[in-house]
């Protein structure tokens, strides 16, 4: 009698079972953990691709030195539409002594536009990596040919600022035509941890104004932003130190410190003059940092205040 063989089919299927994980102790949890695992990676690809994006990005013209030979690179901003920071909404009232007849994306390119390079030194309101530093666009828009060098930081105080453009000075032989300056908040709310009080930023302000004239460039100091909405910081006295910092700015144009003053603050108030006003601050919410419709209208108040000086190669009287 011949000894029972089976057949190879038979022999097939009972390898392709012995395959087959959900016929496997643990095989079932296996194959629940490698579907969750694909589908919350499936879901937050989806997050990730319907992300809110930059509201100051626009490949047209970068806050910082990346499409500008010749000038060290810096990161650029990360998403708004090409073109410009967007039309004044209708519903919000025209700033004072802003120029607002046109948008800042469709300002004609100055006839006779010549090469400037600009320097920004400030904090995160100035800072492309902080969604700062779009109140330059309307200045780009006009002036096309103009480069930027942006070594703002987020977070920097005066003296960290002062810091920052010794450093780089010492670093580079590049001229500026433009120097802007704007900043002194993270100051007046480090009154006590850091002791910065109204007269050390003054003087370190000062420093950075004597150095734009000492390289010969064109020095455009801007007043400290409205800030009485950032409720965890904002108190009387820092509101009081200020209005008096603001001030003192202001007068340095008068003194000859400074060669143009642009106060922030009628371009991004509605009504209290103490805080920003809320659709221009939009995205924004901590009643410190301004969107780009607040970076629009203090464009185009720079721009205002800039008047024929916005592209000339060599600006400054000095």
């Amino acid at each position: 009698m011949k000894p029972f063989r089976r057949s190879k089919s038979i022999e097939t299927h009972r390898a392709l079972l012995a395959l087959n994980p959900f016929q496997q102790p643990c095989g079932v949890l296996a194959w629940a953990l490698v579907i969750a695992i694909a589908s919350c990676t499936q879901r937050a690809v989806k997050t990730f691709s319907q992300r809110p994006s930059n509201p100051f990005e626009s490949s047209a013209h970068p806050l910082d030195a990346t499409a500008s030979p010749g000038l060290a690179s810096g990161d650029p901003p990360a998403a708004m539409p090409s073109g410009a920071v967007g039309a004044l909404s209708p519903e919000l009232p025209p700033p004072q002594n802003v120029r607002v007849d046109a948008d800042p994306g469709q300002l004609a390119p100055s006839p006779t536009a010549s090469q400037c390079r600009i320097l920004v030194i400030g904090d995160s309101l100035s800072d492309p990596q902080s969604h700062g530093g779009g109140f330059l666009r309307p200045w780009l828009a006009h002036c096309p040919s103009c480069q930027v060098r942006n070594i703002a930081r987020g977070g920097a105080m005066v003296n960290q600022m002062l810091g920052r453009l010794r450093h780089h000075l010492s670093e580079t032989t590049e001229t500026y035509t433009h120097w802007v300056v704007f900043g002194g908040v993270n100051d007046l709310y480090s009154d006590q941890t850091a002791n910065r009080t109204v007269k050390k930023i003054e003087r370190d302000l000062e420093s950075i104004y004597q150095l734009g004239h000492e390289h010969r460039s064109l020095v455009v100091a801007v007043t400290v932003a409205p800030w009485g909405g950032f409720r965890r910081w904002y108190t009387e006295p820092r509101g009081k130190n200020t209005n008096t910092l603001n001030r003192w700015i202001i007068e340095q144009h008068g003194q000859g410190a400074v060669d143009i003053v642009v106060d922030s603050a009628p371009a991004l108030t509605c009504g209290d003059s103490d805080e920003l006003c809320q659709p221009l601050a939009l995205p924004f919410h901590d009643g410190l940092h301004f969107g780009p419709k607040g970076h629009e209208r203090l464009g185009l108040a720079l721009l205002t205040q800039l008047g024929t000086s916005a592209c000339a190669p060599n600006p400054s009287p000095n």
